[in-house]
């Protein structure tokens, strides 16, 4: 089975190939992921260009930008861990919509500004659910809660992405890939989606101690699967155990080392488009007797 597809169709790693029209659905829709939907500027060290061109800019230099996701109870996070174990610069989502909250933050200081100290606890921390309670009582309160928190998380994730070494294989963990139109214009090269059945995630929430009325309540309020794979480049199985799981990830692990590879060649290879230009030049640059250059 050649995993080095050139193809952005996506691929089961049992070995067969999705075709068809949900096939071609799908490609339209991923392609419709890597155009810049909107991107108003984010006042800070970003300046007047978007984070969406920025991050365009900085994968041109040297890295795979790659959206990992799946639905609660999926297994995302030990996927996540099985790629950082294989060299991948991981960017969790959650974990920087927790940080631009933090105390001290500029965030936190604003959503107080807004919606009172109520939202904080005795430590002067943020209180998420008393926060919900508020935010979430009427439009405009949603409304004022996303125009503070989401220009915020978007600085952070991008300035975390950035970071990435040259050459990195940067894994964006965004569980709502789908859902945020913010999270979906980022211009991710491949979609990893992680899936399980509803009842094995099911299993899985309530062994974690949530009960299974809210586990069902949270599934219900995300993406179905079938959104999800309109999205996806890889999908990933992860209704077996363990080993069944590496396998899956060693795969396609090769296959983002060797989609890295190819995208160093392209940036470091003219187009024939760029050879034909600079061709023309030196020859009107000898019609007009000026120097040839490079002869």
């Amino acid at each position: 089975m050649n995993l080095y597809l050139t193809s952005p169709l996506p691929f089961r790693f049992d070995g067969s190939l999705w075709a068809g029209n949900q096939a071609i659905g799908r490609l339209r829709r991923l392609r419709r992921l890597g155009a810049e939907r909107h991107s108003p500027s984010s006042p800070g060290p970003t300046g007047a260009r978007s984070l969406t061109a920025l991050l365009k800019a900085r994968s041109l230099t040297g890295v795979l930008l790659v959206g990992l996701t799946g639905g609660i109870g999926s297994g995302k996070s030990t996927v996540a861990e099985l790629l950082v174990a294989r060299g991948a610069w991981i960017v969790d989502a959650d974990a920087v919509a927790r940080a631009v909250v933090e105390p001290g933050m500029p965030a936190l200081e604003q959503l107080v500004d807004r919606f009172g100290t109520e939202i904080l606890d005795a430590d002067g921390r943020l209180d998420r659910p008393a926060l919900g309670r508020i935010a979430f009582a009427d439009e405009q309160s949603r409304k004022d809660l996303e125009g503070i928190t989401h220009p915020a998380i978007n600085e952070e994730f991008t300035r975390r992405v950035l970071e990435a070494p040259k050459g990195s294989i940067v894994v964006c963990d965004v569980p709502l890939l789908v859902e945020s139109t913010q999270a979906g214009s980022r211009g991710y090269r491949v979609v990893l989606v992680v899936e399980a059945p509803r009842e094995v995630k099911l299993a899985r929430l309530e062994a974690r101690g949530m009960p299974r009325v809210d586990a069902q309540a949270r599934m219900e309020a995300q993406a179905t699967d079938e959104e999800r794979r309109e999205v996806a480049t890889h999908l990933i199985d992860n209704s077996g155990d363990r080993d069944h799981l590496q396998r899956q990830v060693d795969a396609i692990w090769a296959d983002l080392v060797h989609r890295n590879a190819e995208t160093g060649k392209e940036r470091r290879t003219p187009s024939v488009r760029s050879w034909g230009a600079a061709f023309r030049a030196r020859l009107r640059l000898r019609a007009r007797g000026g120097p040839a250059g490079g002869d």
